[in-house]
């Protein structure tokens, strides 16, 4: 069996699943970020104030999770500070003191024309990314990701999908895709000479069709001999 370390994230909560969620993750000594969209805080604000009293790092997913190369830069910024205020709120009702500030990018749209200008502006503003060190994928390098400000992911395990009216995943296909030793794109799980960043979904409509994905997808992953670690933020 293979020994890999890897960093899990989790994108688009706060649900009504969540909770359920952090006491899997609890239970099992799993620690990760989650990068919450605004409105789902809006919509569930007990359930991020929980995570936060549970010892888990909230990111900023933008405020409505919009793709940024659609907006303008000031549209942009505003979909980061509206987030970012709600976040604030949440630690202080918590009573948890704010460790780092980091973001990511809904769908890895890193703002198109504004890329620069959105990427200056998050290193102004204090974001910060994990530390490169042990992430040896050449392609990592070459796209830049170790200097910008935000979380991109080095593994998808393509959940989304699951709930896709045109392009379906099923549990099978998840799993093979998490034993694969050259996907088409991205990190491999079945390399251990690299950590990986994952991604994962807080997805209601994907646990309407496939109910448990999200803790099978862990469990098969635990299983294949990946470890979660916590990574550093820099």
């Amino acid at each position: 069996m293979i020994k890999k370390i890897a960093y899990l994230t989790i994108d688009d909560g706060p649900s009504e699943n969540t909770v359920r969620y952090i006491d899997y993750l609890t239970t099992n000594a799993i620690p990760a970020a989650m990068f919450f969209i605004g409105k789902n805080v809006v919509r569930y604000p007990d359930v991020a104030i929980e995570a936060i009293k549970r010892g888990f790092l909230i990111g900023n997913h933008t405020m409505n999770h919009s793709r940024l190369s659609s907006c303008t830069f000031a549209e942009a910024v505003s979909e980061i500070e509206q987030m970012e205020a709600l976040i604030g709120d949440c630690y202080r009702k918590a009573s948890c003191k704010r460790d780092c500030k980091i973001f990511r990018f809904p769908y890895g749209d890193k703002g198109g024309e504004n890329r620069l200008k959105i990427q200056e502006y998050l290193n102004a503003e204090g974001f910060k990314k994990i530390a490169p060190a042990g992430i040896t994928y050449q392609w990592y390098y070459e796209m830049g990701l170790d200097k910008d400000a935000d979380v991109l992911w080095t593994f998808d395990f393509e959940d989304y999908k699951i709930a896709s009216a045109e392009n379906s995943i099923s549990r099978e296909e998840i799993f093979q895709h998490i034993s694969e030793k050259e996907p088409r794109w991205g990190g491999s799980l079945q390399n251990e000479h690299s950590h990986d960043i994952l991604l994962i979904h807080d997805s209601p409509k994907s646990n309407a069709v496939y109910e448990g994905y999200f803790t099978d997808i862990l469990k098969y992953t635990k299983e294949s001999g990946v470890q979660f670690d916590t990574p550093v933020f820099i």
